[in-house]
């Protein structure tokens, strides 16, 4: 029996005697805690309740008799002061557009007639032919005039 004790005895987890010590001092603090707070921790000044009604009586008289007014802005008001702000607006944008000669008319200003040729070459396609027809000066000749087959031919053969 005293060789079997020896085999199968009792083991212990690893790193279990490292922690010990602050586990034993944690439940004792806890155990001390308990026992120092046996009260909830709130007391009440003395004859408390027994003042209470009266104190809340002149409290509420107190209450009673101070009304505070508020001034309220009549409606009326607030029509004429959004209409105000919606003016001054409108207006400020109509200065700040009428003011200023629009950016893309400047840009375009700057743009040699040839780019905007070679543009129109490579970008455009059969569906904007009417919109460049309607923008075009007008650079035609009139249609009583006519034209010389000289001048037409080389019209023709010059390249694009």
């Amino acid at each position: 029996m005293a060789t079997h004790d020896k085999i199968h005895g009792f083991t212990v987890p690893q790193g279990y005697f490292d922690n010990l010590q602050g586990r034993i001092n944690s439940n004792i603090f806890i155990d001390n805690v308990k026992t120092k707070n046996t009260t909830s921790g709130y007391i009440t000044p003395h004859l408390y309740f027994d003042n209470l009604a009266v104190k809340l009586s002149q409290v509420a008289i107190n209450n009673n008799k101070s009304h505070k007014t508020a001034k309220i802005i009549p409606l009326y008001a607030l029509k004429y002061a959004a209409a105000a702000c919606i003016l001054l607006v409108t207006t400020f944008a109509i200065y700040l557009n009428s003011s200023y000669p629009s950016k893309t008319q400047n840009q375009l200003t700057n743009i040699s007639n040839e780019d905007i040729e070679l543009y129109l070459q490579n970008e455009t396609n059969a569906a904007d032919m009417p919109l460049i027809i309607e923008n075009v000066e007008n650079t035609f000749l009139p249609v009583n005039q006519s034209i010389s087959n000289q001048d037409l031919n080389e019209y023709l053969n010059e390249s694009i």
